[in-house]
This record gives structure tokens, sequence and C-alpha cells, in this order.
């Protein structure tokens, strides 16, 4: 980032699209990949596997708060470790 006395300027970022080749098939460009279970965007960042975590954990918290009224504590428990353990591991 550049700065003039007048205003911030941000440097452009400019996308270039190489096209890949292997043994004649196209090797196409992806924002993240999923390596030993682990998604890994193209800046090396976890943030996709963190965002999908999340997402997972969050369908576990409302499922287990929507069904707490109608269940004993020791159900609550069974879906627990049915759910969120399984998505910790």
């Amino acid at each position: 980032m550049y700065t003039s006395k007048q205003r911030t300027v941000k440097p452009l970022t400019v996308l270039c699209f190489v096209y890949m080749c292997l043994d004649n098939n196209r090797i196409f460009y992806n924002l993240y990949t999923k390596f030993l279970s682990l998604l890994v965007d193209n800046a090396l960042s976890c943030k996709p596997h963190i965002d999908h975590f999340i997402n997972k954990l969050s369908t576990t918290c409302y499922v287990i708060r929507s069904v707490k009224p109608y269940v004993n504590a020791n159900a609550i428990i069974m879906i627990y470790h049915s759910l969120f353990c399984a998505v910790m591991t």
C-alpha cells in the first residue's frame, strides 16, 4: 500500500490464468483442495477448512439446542458424542 499526502493508493491485483496440461489433459485452477482430509486454499491457509468445521459444528449445536426440551440429559450426551465428537475427530 502506498501513501501519499492526498490519498492512499492500493496496488492493483492482476489475475493471471495460466493453462497447464499434463499428458494432454488440462489441469484446472481451484480455489481450494482437500489433502489428507484437510481443506487448503491456494494461499496454503486453512480458512476453508475452518469455515467447513464451523458450518458442521453450528448445525450440530442447532440439533442439540432444538431437541434439548424434549429429551433427557443422557440422550443429549449421546447426541453430543455421536455428532459433535464425530466432527472433531
